[in-house]
């Protein structure tokens, strides 16, 4: 096995979720109105919002990664003959083929990777968790590298000493820094 049992194991968890997610992604879009006629099957709505329009083609990414996936694996047993499945067929077949999948040298990085990915993609997007922006510049008061802010809050804060400030707040005090950083520098 070229992974840690822990880390197969939250892969595992989630391929087990990729229908899931699939589903409510879709079902986060809404159905798609043409008149009074609510159109039910899945379809990019004609003049979505970008959120709504996001969330769509991360569900079509799901779909896709499973399907490319599922021909990976058929490949390998079947000496490359491939076709087209629906979703849930896909996935049944990479479910079942994970192992295989997960010890092979050359596929185990990049199928963990693309599942890890996917499932921390659909979690924010369906706000099942929070995205934390982390802030590249040290913080002005313990001078370490624990700057946060959560998406959609005004507040900027230091997951080290606990110091806050308002967004405004820390963008003129990172200016005057950098000024008087600047003029130390030409001293």
């Amino acid at each position: 096995m070229l992974v840690c049992t822990t880390c197969s194991v939250k892969v595992g968890n989630a391929v087990l979720k990729m229908p899931r997610y699939r589903s409510e992604l879709y079902d986060s879009t809404g159905p798609a109105r043409i008149g009074d006629e609510v159109k039910t099957s899945w379809s990019a709505p004609q003049s979505a919002p970008p959120f709504r329009t996001f969330v769509f083609d991360l569900a079509r990414e799901i779909e896709s990664t499973i399907q490319e996936w599922s021909h990976i694996a058929v490949a390998g047993r079947q000496g490359g003959q491939t076709r087209r499945w629906s979703f849930d067929h896909a996935w049944q077949y990479v479910r079942g083929n994970q192992t295989t999948l997960m010890s092979s040298p050359t596929y185990v990085e990049p199928f963990s990777r693309n599942m890890l990915t996917l499932e921390r993609r659909s979690l924010v997007a369906l706000r099942a968790e929070a995205l934390v922006h982390h802030l590249p510049a040290p913080c002005p008061n313990c001078d370490t590298l624990g700057l946060i802010r959560h998406d959609g809050q005004d507040e900027v804060k230091c997951s080290f000493c606990g110091v806050s400030w308002q967004a405004y707040e820390y963008d003129r005090l990172v200016h005057v820094l950098a000024w008087e950083q600047e003029n130390l520098a030409h001293a």
